[in-house]
């Protein structure tokens, strides 16, 4: 019996500790005025704009990942490109992630696992990526599987890709309510194509790898000025003392 009690008692606090640990890793962190303005420096005030719709998890919070990040790819219906394809955009995503890194994987279980779909999707047209969230903190991400469908061909399906693994690594779709839409050279956004059809697959070409506006977002997303958490509504009220 005084066992039993022991035990109890030595359950009782380690649900107390984990449940410390999960409120202490779920609070909001704290960013100072001076290191958000550093970190906008060369961000125009419509890019600030744009970051807003998409940089924050649901339109609410930063949540990204706080590990290095390994990558693997699978799927009935892999293409001759596609390897090379996701180790360029590896490549290039390592550079804006810093310090944390981000690699392709032979064999074993990998952080982002990118599945070549054989079979389209009825609703999901092109692709989708879906992250999983830890345990402890719903902030960081443990998982994410990324899909694409054979439909995202050619040109295009490199495009998808990169889209993709944006959303994998933290971003949203923007959403434009009560304003009018506004197209950036971001992968983030559909193409605006509004040139002749002979021109489009170069238009793509060109359009689909990460811009210049891409890769200060994922700068900003992955920097210390927005850590785990840091919700919407903080980086808003710096904004708004900024302007006042």
């Amino acid at each position: 019996m005084i066992l039993c009690r022991f035990n109890k008692t030595m359950m009782a606090k380690s649900f107390l500790t984990l449940l410390i640990l999960c409120l202490t890793s779920c609070m909001d962190p704290s960013t100072s005025k001076n290191e958000i303005n550093r970190c906008l420096t060369n961000f125009s005030d419509d890019e600030i704009a744009l970051f807003k719709k998409v940089g924050f998890h649901n339109y609410s919070r930063i949540k990204k990942w706080n590990r290095n990040i390994s990558v693997s790819i699978t799927g009935d219906g892999i293409q001759d490109n596609d390897e090379i394809m996701v180790k360029t955009l590896l490549k290039e995503l390592s550079s804006l992630i810093s310090p944390l890194k981000i690699a392709m994987i032979k064999s074993g279980p990998a952080d982002i696992t990118v599945l070549f779909s054989s079979k389209n999707h009825p609703f999901y047209r092109y692709g989708s990526s879906r992250p999983r969230f830890e345990w402890l903190n719903s902030n960081t991400f443990k998982k994410a599987t990324v899909t694409i469908h054979p439909i995202a061909s050619g040109v295009f399906r490199r495009y998808v890709i990169y889209h993709e693994m944006m959303h994998a690594i933290g971003f949203n779709h923007p959403k434009f309510i009560n304003e009018p839409f506004k197209f950036f050279n971001s992968r983030i956004q559909f193409l605006n194509f509004e040139g002749d059809l002979s021109d489009h697959d170069a238009f793509v070409e060109q359009h689909s790898k990460y811009s210049a506006l891409d890769k200060k977002m994922i700068r900003l997303l992955y920097s210390p000025c927005l850590p785990v958490g840091y919700t919407l509504q903080e980086f808003n009220n710096i904004s708004q003392q900024n302007n006042d």
